[in-house]
């Protein structure tokens, strides 16, 4: 059932994932996202250091926090009709998981708040960069986890997620446990000929920005940036050997940039091994397919 009131109905949903934790708040007309109210970024790192031990750190967890009260204020002073937190890699990863969950949780208040796993969140962000578009597929990569979802005829969509993430990354090269500069994707991947791909989160916005010479976030010139794989190699390359000249690199915030090369690298062998030539750069994701599932009434987001 869709919310198909005349009126909008305003939605706010939080994605707290391993590295970032980001807030959007949409007004629905006619079940679907009418208009972006506001959309907010933090990078706490809720999942660091959880790939090296499973724990999450008493200093992630406070970090974390400190934003979720601050989204909560945001969205008691928007007039939002229902509100959604999903969390994803590092907290559903986490050995301490039901104890940070419950930290969250409260810090949340009334907005509840749900662990998803790797399949289903890659659903909610097809839903959220897709939508009802021609058929596409998609490349997320998270700080956890990177999810694929590409269209196999009808309705019918494959999704797959993979345990390779740019934190997660960063922290086996820092600990030794895998080679500088090295990823291992060694699964069954999607050879889809002639499919439109994008490319999802923090890893294709920030090569983009690098690509156009960008000193800031800039929503119109990232979204829909076509982004080649001799370019995405070309910057993996640059990154990994710390060759980017030092004010293009402070261009992309320091949160992200220590995790930089990694999601490349992820990136570069994703496109290379599926002989993908390009990607579109996209500036939606999990949040949005939240909002728009929300509207939709779907399952785990009842109204």
């Amino acid at each position: 059932m869709l919310f198909e009131s005349t009126t909008p109905t305003r939605f706010a949903a939080i994605d707290i994932g391993t590295n970032t934790a980001l807030l959007v708040i949409a007004d629905v007309l006619h079940g679907v996202v009418d208009t972006i109210v506001a959309d907010e970024h933090a990078i706490p790192r809720l999942g660091e250091g959880v790939y090296l031990d499973g724990y999450i750190r008493p200093s992630a967890v406070r970090r974390t926090l400190e934003t979720l009260e601050h989204y909560r204020s945001i969205i008691n002073g928007a007039s939002v009709s229902a509100s959604v937190a999903v969390a994803t890699a590092a907290l559903r990863n986490a050995v301490n998981r039901a104890e940070v969950q419950q930290q969250l949780s409260k810090a949340l208040g009334n907005i509840p708040l749900y662990v998803i796993d790797g399949l289903r969140e890659a659903d909610i962000t097809y839903s959220g960069v897709i939508g009802t578009n021609v058929p596409a597929g998609i490349i997320d990569i998270g700080g956890g986890s990177t999810e694929l979802v590409w269209p196999s005829g009808g309705n019918i969509n494959e999704r797959l997620s993979l345990d390779q993430g740019a934190v997660r990354l960063t922290e086996a090269w820092k600990a030794g446990t895998q080679p500088y500069g090295t990823v291992n994707v060694d699964t069954l991947l999607p050879q889809v000929d002639g499919l439109q791909w994008y490319g999802v989160a923090g890893t294709p916005v920030a090569l983009s920005m690098l690509d156009q010479g960008l000193h800031r976030y800039d929503e119109q010139s990232i979204n829909n940036y076509p982004l080649s794989v001799d370019r995405v190699t070309y910057w993996c390359n640059a990154l990994v050997h710390g060759e980017l000249p030092s004010v293009i690199a402070q261009s992309i915030p320091a949160g992200r940039r220590d995790i930089l090369p990694a999601g490349s690298i992820i990136l570069a062998e994703l496109m290379r091994k599926m002989n993908m030539p390009q990607i579109t750069v996209s500036t939606r994701g999990l949040r949005h397919g939240v909002v728009q599932w929300m509207a939709e009434r779907r399952l785990p987001f009842t109204m």
